[in-house]
């Protein structure tokens, strides 16, 4: 998952764009309550934004981090027109990639970075509710698709279910008696 948001920091010192700052923080440091509260706000004040997702299967043949970078890739050609100046989460891109300036930390040092962040988390998360309602034996919910214990326990007693990245390694599963 990956998002791009667009302000029009020329147009946006209003009030409301201003108190958008000021609550917007990397979003590891922010609530799911707080995220979810955020959500509508940053559509609202964005001038554009994209949200881009890769399925588990384009992770298995490509690599979680290629894939990762491909999505951000794709969330910012998806800003057409592209702004003049695009600032990403710490990583430099392919060639192909928008002209943009990699930022370490950008999501606790910049309102778009930190935005995008926001964005793709509450997408994920609400994506991973609705897998949970679908396969509720796995906990998606919870765990968000991360390898926790109560996951790996999961799916040592069900198997793996046709959302499983299938490149994923964390070792032995558990048993589950």
């Amino acid at each position: 998952m990956a998002a791009a948001v667009v302000f029009n920091y020329s147009q946006g010192e209003d009030g409301r764009f201003q108190h958008l700052r000021e609550r917007l923080d990397d979003s590891k440091r922010l609530t799911a309550a707080m995220r979810e509260q955020l959500f509508p706000a940053i559509i609202g004040a964005a001038s554009r934004f994209a949200i881009v997702v890769a399925s588990n299967h384009t992770i298995d043949e490509r690599g979680l981090h290629r894939t990762n970078l491909r999505v951000l890739e794709e969330s910012l050609m998806r800003l057409s027109p592209c702004p003049g100046t695009v600032l990403v989460d710490g990583y430099r891109l392919a060639k192909s990639a928008p002209a943009h300036h990699p930022l370490k930390h950008g999501d606790s040092t910049s309102a778009c970075v930190a935005a995008a962040s926001v964005l793709a988390k509450v997408s994920r998360d609400r994506i991973m509710r609705t897998l949970d309602a679908r396969y509720p034996q796995y906990g998606f919910a919870g765990h968000k698709g991360y390898a926790t214990e109560e996951h790996r326990a999961a799916i040592a007693r069900h198997g793996f279910c046709e959302l499983h990245r299938r490149s994923f390694s964390t070792g032995p599963l558990p048993e589950v008696t």
